[in-house]
């Protein structure tokens, strides 16, 4: 689901590892003119209604966003193997841990899936 900036006639795509949190927190100041001093992603006003006429995804290369997303894991998230495991067991991981295998969903997996209202998409690609 997006979040919707009414005002700017605007809705985001979140994607994990392509700047969604700096994505969301830019959207946040935009559509209230204050700073978030709270988690990001426990307001409410982000998932209201269907997309703005205009949206925007960022994405990134895969191959950079696995390996940011293995760090990522390794470093705040609790993940106890070394990178060569990490590749080989990566279904297993997966399965066993919802949160890690969220950050690893295609990027495609966010993009809209029904046609948007009168305008279209606007791809912002990252090298994060």
């Amino acid at each position: 689901m997006p979040l919707n900036l009414p005002d700017l006639n605007l809705s985001l795509y979140s994607i994990p590892k392509n700047g969604s949190t700096t994505l969301w927190m830019w959207g946040y100041l935009l559509q209230t003119g204050e700073e978030c001093e709270k988690d990001i992603y426990a307001n409410g006003w982000m998932f209201d209604g269907p997309p703005e006429a205009e949206s925007l995804l960022v994405r990134r290369d895969p191959v950079e966003r696995f390996i940011s997303g293995y760090r990522n894991s390794r470093d705040k998230r609790g993940l106890e193997v070394g990178f060569s495991e990490f590749v080989r067991r990566f279904p297993e991981l997966m399965a066993s841990n919802r949160e890690w295998a969220h950050h690893f969903r295609a990027q495609a997996d966010f993009f809209p899936e029904s046609p948007l209202r009168g305008g279209g998409i606007m791809f912002l690609t990252c090298s994060c």
